[in-house]
């Protein structure tokens, strides 16, 4: 038991148990670690929470890196400059190229089969009154394109 400055009521000292002071001693570390961790988290939305857990190991994992790289290096840049590095160089090494993916207009405004079947502007009576006006509009019969 260690002495406090507090006394109680009766005068007589208050004593604070060892591992409360061990606990105050090594508490520093973790409070920086959470304070470094909340400005920069991954995980603002709500998900499941195996998601959350999961996130929360991969940012614990880069602060970790970043501590080994603040060690090693006299200059260290910011931990969220280090994050957007980091992150640049996971996509680099591991990015897929893939097709561009063209959009379905462009597939149907160059087909041929677009000028084979009956594809003539209708005009569609008005819809029933409703609490939103709408305009008749021209629509190609098969596709439903509004022209």
């Amino acid at each position: 038991m260690m002495k406090t400055t507090k006394t109680t009521t009766d005068g007589e000292e208050i004593q604070k148990p060892d591992a409360v002071c061990d606990c105050n001693i090594y508490m520093g570390g973790v409070d920086k670690t959470d304070m470094l961790l909340s400005s920069t988290e991954s995980v603002r939305k709500t998900v499941k929470w195996y998601k959350k857990v999961f996130f929360h190991i991969v940012d614990l994992c880069v602060l970790n890196s970043y501590a080994v790289y603040k060690m090693k290096n006299s200059q260290p840049m910011a931990l969220l400059d280090y994050q957007k590095d980091l992150v640049k160089s996971l996509i680099a090494k591991y990015k897929v190229k893939s097709p561009k993916a063209s959009t379905s207009r462009s597939i149907l405004g160059h087909s041929p089969l677009r000028l084979v079947d009956r594809h003539f502007p209708a005009i569609y009576p008005k819809r029933p009154l409703t609490t939103k006006q709408t305009n008749t509009k021209k629509m190609c019969s098969l596709f439903k394109f509004k022209s």
